[in-house]
């Protein structure tokens, strides 16, 4: 009956008339008024029996309360009593203990860092942790646990010692292994001549150095160092006086070579220490579970002691307590049966409603009781129909839903598939991804996700991101199909909870002809870069080895033209003036593609250059030249400190204003100025002037090799100075460019050449 009734509740709560707080109350208000007058239709009427009857319990259940209530009373009495004495005597003693187990977790904590740190730093502030703990420890223990507090501490302090030794032993082997790292040939190659016999004999002691540094065993040490001494032997044949033959390193002496056979001793001791050193952890280790094993097994101790003196206070205080139980039970129950008798047609009424909502009916109807309460059950039960229709007819939409998805999920072209996190079952997967990995849908259910990933490492990586984050976005691994064959994919990941366990919804894209295009690219890449340093070490070796000959012809032709230059006729002094002029052009273009080769070759590791003193030097270089041209150089007060190297940057701006002075109009004097701007997070300087200007066709070719505007005749020059402004530009990580009307002219005249350099941080011009 108790169970009819609370299905009716819970129906009424869902139905949201009445709240759980109020319906008893409320029924007990409705038995009320029923004894005060009211009638329940079709019984005959029992006003005075009814009331003769409340009146009868309420009486008797007041003095079976009355004495329950005494006996509780008394129960309290006896547990107010237990409750002193654990406060008196047991709390105090569980919290020492509680305090000493804490300390003892927190010193075993402490010296599990000790002992297991390679760092000798945190060993030492976990070592002064450990003896504050112990200080406090020792405050609140007895003897025999300060005893063995003492015991433990003391071998975790030994430890820790044969641990710093061993760091100290390890720290020294290391500095030998540098200074024999200091005797090899540089990795570009050897300085002089080298005796390959030395060098490989070298590079043999070195190879035993390295195996002794690590050497297991003292078997394997000794076999080492007989290898060591065997070695030395060998050098002694090919030294001279004690001086070993150049091996395209640093030149060293045979004794220099024999100090190293310290490592072996080092290491000997090293490996001794070693072995004392995982003793000593044992012990501490031993000590410290000793420790704790003990505190235990004494909390446990005092704890069953207490619970039995508490146990047999409490015994007369549950008896108490039992009877008392007894007497309300039996009023309760008297209450029940006569409240059942009066409340069992309006309940058995509304569970036949429920049966019928069970059995898919929505409208159904509850026939009104004369109780308040039970009439308001019945109104809830009768909505709850009307509510569940509603929901019939939500579940359907959503079931309409849940369809489309699957078909988009199905028919999508993107490879989706929803696997469990934790066990990384596959839950589901549509046809993309079924034949991503070649598989059918039905053995694809139920695999496992990690079958199909080539480095575990990875999948742990994304899964621990997925955990942190929620999502992943871009996550590139390498992956098989289910017939052994590899692709490279992306993918795109989200956690969601289906039916209370965690779930990833995963998109693979196949990116493996992207990753091989990328790799084709990047070998061309490579390809092409290799191809311009051949083609600058050609120029650099072909300009080289033309100054020779072109000098040996210059030489004759002024040889010819002293010696018989005045027996030649008109037209041969002529030829031979040509020929002069020709090979001085010719030599200035060596140079100048010398010039051109060397602009990053010996490049120095880049370093701030402030612009003003760059320009000072360029100003002082082309001093002849600005007094000849009656130029006149304006260089801004406030410009930028550049990171690059001095002498390309001096180079750079002397060609600007160079070749701003040599293409000045032939009607006005030059005027060049110089200033910076910052822009996009770099420094743009500006060189303009107010000469002749460049043409709009051969603004996209000056900074080419052998581009020259002008004839011979009319200005000097090779037509490489531009391009080796641009190439200097480009090893600073900038870029050089013209602005035709970035003249300085009155009327604006002439063009300007402006270069973006990168900023240097934490400085300014």
């Amino acid at each position: 009956m108790t169970s009819l009734f609370l299905m009716v509740v819970v129906g009424a709560m869902h139905s949201g008339q009445k709240s759980p707080s109020n319906t008893g109350p409320m029924i007990m208000s409705s038995v009320g008024a029923e004894g005060r007058g009211g009638a329940v239709p079709g019984e005959p009427d029992s006003k005075l029996s009814y009331r003769s009857a409340m009146w009868g319990l309420s009486l008797g259940a007041a003095a079976l309360l009355g004495v329950a209530a005494l006996m509780v009373v008394m129960a309290f009495l006896r547990i107010v009593t237990i409750a002193d004495k654990a406060e008196q005597e047991v709390v105090p003693q569980v919290l020492l203990q509680q305090q000493q187990a804490v300390m003892a977790a927190d010193l075993a904590r402490v010296a599990e860092m000790i002992l297991g740190t390679t760092d000798r730093d945190d060993r030492a502030s976990a070592l002064n942790e450990s003896e504050s703990i112990a200080h406090q420890f020792a405050l609140v223990a007895n003897i025999d646990v300060q005893s063995k507090l003492d015991a433990a501490l003391h071998a975790v302090r030994r430890s820790a010692y044969r641990a710093d030794m061993r760091d100290a032993l390890d720290q020294s082997i290391t500095g030998h292994l540098i200074r024999v790292d200091a005797l090899l040939p540089p990795l570009g190659g050897t300085v002089g001549k080298a005796d390959s016999y030395a060098t490989q004999l070298l590079f043999e002691t070195r190879h035993v150095l390295y195996e002794a540094a690590i050497a297991p065993t003292e078997a394997r040490l000794q076999n080492l160092r007989e290898r060591f001494a065997v070695l030395g032997q060998e050098m002694a044949t090919v030294s001279q006086n004690g001086a070993v033959p150049r091996t395209g390193g640093r030149a060293f002496t045979l004794e220099e070579m024999n100090r190293f056979s310290v490592i072996f001793d080092l290491r000997a001791e090293s490996l001794a220490v070693r072995e004392q050193v995982r003793s000593e952890t044992a012990t501490a280790r031993r000590q410290l579970a000793e420790l704790s094993n003990s505190l235990s097994a004494d909390a446990a101790a005092n704890a069953s002691q207490s619970a039995s003196d508490i146990v047999a206070m409490g015994h007369s205080g549950v008896i108490l307590v039992g009877l008392a139980s007894g007497i309300a039970l039996l009023v309760l129950g008297a209450v029940m049966v006569f409240l059942v008798r009066h409340t069992m047609g309006p309940i058995l009424r509304a569970h036949s409603a429920l049966e019928a909502i069970r059995r898919g009916e929505t409208a159904v109807h509850v026939e009104p009781s004369s109780l308040r309460e039970f009439n308001a059950i019945g109104q809830s039960v009768e909505q709850l129909g009307t509510v569940l229709a509603q929901l019939k007819v939500k579940e359907q939409a959503a079931l309409r839903t849940q369809e489309q998805l699957q078909f988009i999920f199905d028919v999508s072209p993107v490879p989706f598939i929803l696997n469990n996190v934790a066990t990384s079952e596959v839950i589901a997967a549509n046809d993309a991804a079924c034949a991503l990995f070649r598989l059918e849908k039905d053995a694809f259910v139920g695999r496992l996700m990690r079958e199909f990933w080539i480095h575990s490492r990875h999948r742990e990586e994304m899964i621990s991101f997925l955990e942190q984050n929620g999502s992943v976005n871009g996550f590139e691994t390498h992956m098989l199909t289910s017939q052994g064959s590899d692709f490279w994919a992306n993918i795109s990941a989200r956690t969601v909870v289906l039916d209370g366990t965690q779930v990833v919804l995963s998109a693979f894209y196949d990116v493996t002809e992207q990753r091989a295009y990328e790799t084709r690219l990047h070998g061309l890449v490579q390809d092409l870069e290799d191809t311009n340093s051949e083609l600058e070490q050609f120029a650099y070796v072909a300009s080289h080895d033309l100054q020779e000959p072109l000098r040996l012809v210059m030489s004759y032709l002024q040889l010819l033209k002293m010696r018989n230059g005045d027996a030649l006729s008109s037209e041969g002094q002529e030829f031979l003036g040509f020929a002069v002029d020709a090979a001085r052009r010719m030599q200035q273009v060596i140079l100048d593609l010398l010039a051109y080769s060397h602009v990053g070759r010996d490049a120095a590791v880049p370093q701030p250059v402030p612009l003003q003193e760059v320009l000072r030097d360029v100003q002082e270089i082309l001093s002849v030249a600005i007094a000849e041209t009656q130029g006149h150089l304006d260089v801004a007060e406030s410009l930028p400190v550049l990171k690059g190297e001095r002498g390309e940057l001096v180079r750079l701006f002397q060609n600007l204003v160079g070749n701003a002075l040599k293409y000045h109009a032939t009607d006005r004097s030059p005027h060049i100025r110089v200033f910076a701007r910052q822009d996009n997070g770099g420094w743009e300087i500006t060189v303009a002037d107010n000469g002749i200007g460049i043409p709009e066709d051969y603004r996209s070719k000056v900074f080419e090799m052998f581009q020259r505007l002008h004839g011979e005749g009319e200005y000097s020059g090779t037509g490489i100075g531009l391009a080796i402004c641009r190439k200097i530009v480009e090893q600073h990580k900038g870029r050089i460019w013209v602005d035709p009307d970035g003249g300085c002219g009155a009327q604006g005249q002439g063009c300007a050449l402006k270069v973006w350099l990168p900023v240097v941080d934490a400085l300014t011009g």
